[in-house]
């Protein structure tokens, strides 16, 4: 048996500012951005369930890149799982760490939240392309189609591309959509193996890219999980780079196989993120009831450590190193496997993207445990801030 607790996270979350206001917004407020269904609860609430109220201050920070979007986004997380708490009055644990990284700049290099926009040769490896021409082959098809059912209007491929992306943000929006029922089950699967080739050859794994720019986010991540909670030190994983098996690579270009393991959809979704989990496994002795009526303590119990990833609420393995519960990764291993295996494929971020004449060009990330004090915020609960608990 094995008593988990999960002592450290990082994630990273792509979210849409009106997805998470927490409910004491104004309604003037909410309605100047998209909502989802009334019925999902929001990603500072979910994260509250999951992980359990860990107090605010220096517990928690948020790092995100400094458009404005995504910094509104990041205060409202924030605000919304501080709200969560019945201390709002605490101005040592009400609050946040909010750091704002320069967003898609050339001049922070590898230190970065968008590390792409600063490597010269991303762009050079995006095939993305590749989608346009999967999507000529089915589009016209499902055009002639429609336009049988038609009067006065005559739809070509281009419309039909935008039709069904319609159905994902009215979903999104209302918690269903009708408009899905115009397509077929056959045009859907077109429609999402069209999404995966352009995101898996634009800046997934068949950008040979992909990896050199994720790569120090995860190192820098591989680092604080050796090091635990409350230390601090002065593609990259390789999770999706086989379609289907190891000896099944990259996508088809043609031929969709329904058994790959790469789709865009589980990571791209409204709300969606990927999330590295430290987890603290403890053996439970046996008989301790026995051992508390004989007033006796139990001989301490070992505790390991593990680590998990998630894409949205699905735990996914890391390739070669299952040997935890339920499938994760034993730390030493981790850290292993991201200092050898990893960092073969990503390669060093300066010389692979073309910076060795730049002297201040760093491979490195950083970010995470040296902060430049002018871009720290503190984010306090909305309900401290218009004044409902404080004077």
């Amino acid at each position: 048996m094995c008593a988990t607790n999960i002592n450290l996270v990082f994630s990273l979350e792509a979210l849409v500012a009106g997805q998470i206001y927490p409910s004491t917004t104004s309604p003037t407020s909410r309605s100047s951005s998209p909502q989802s269904a009334p019925s999902k609860p929001s990603p500072s609430v979910l994260s509250w369930n999951r992980y359990g109220f860990t107090k605010g201050g220096d517990n928690i920070t948020i790092w995100t890149a400094g458009q404005q979007r995504v910094v509104d986004t990041a205060t409202y997380f924030a605000r919304g799982y501080l709200s969560q708490g019945n201390y709002l009055s605490n101005t040592t644990e009400n609050r946040a760490n909010l750091i704002i990284q320069p967003d898609s700049v050339n001049y922070t290099f590898a230190n970065s939240l968008t590390p792409s926009a600063a490597c010269p040769l991303y762009e050079s490896g995006d095939t993305s392309s590749v989608a346009t021409t999967f999507r000529a082959s089915y589009q016209p098809q499902i055009a002639n189609r429609l336009n049988q059912y038609l009067d006065g209007l005559t739809l070509n491929a281009t419309d039909i591309g935008v039709m069904q992306d319609l159905c994902g943000f009215e979903t999104s929006l209302n918690g269903n959509s009708q408009w899905c029922d115009v397509f077929e089950d056959e045009e859907w699967l077109d429609y999402e193996y069209a999404d995966d080739l352009n995101y898996y050859y634009g800046s997934g794994p068949g950008n040979p890219f992909s990896a050199t720019v994720g790569f120090p986010w995860v190192k820098a991540v591989s680092e604080l999980f050796a090091l635990g909670p409350n230390e601090t030190t002065p593609g990259a994983l390789g999770l999706w780079n086989t379609s289907v098996s190891e000896s099944v690579y990259p996508l088809s270009l043609t031929a969709p196989d329904p058994r790959r393991k790469f789709r865009s959809s589980y990571i791209v979704a409204f709300r969606g993120y990927v999330a590295l989990e430290r987890l603290a496994c403890t053996t439970t002795p046996a008989n301790t009831t026995v051992f508390h009526l004989a007033n006796t303590t139990p001989d301490p119990v070992p505790t390991e450590l593990f680590v998990r990833v998630r894409f949205n609420r699905a735990p996914f393995v890391i390739p070669g190193c299952t040997s935890g519960p339920g499938s994760t990764c034993p730390l030493a291993d981790f850290t292993q496997y991201v200092q050898t295996t990893r960092a073969a494929a990503a390669g060093d971020f300066v010389q692979m993207c073309g910076l060795q004449n730049i002297s201040n060009a760093t491979s490195d990330a950083t970010f995470f445990t040296v902060v430049d004090p002018e871009s720290l915020q503190t984010v306090v609960p909305l309900n401290y801030v218009v004044g409902t608990t404080n004077t």
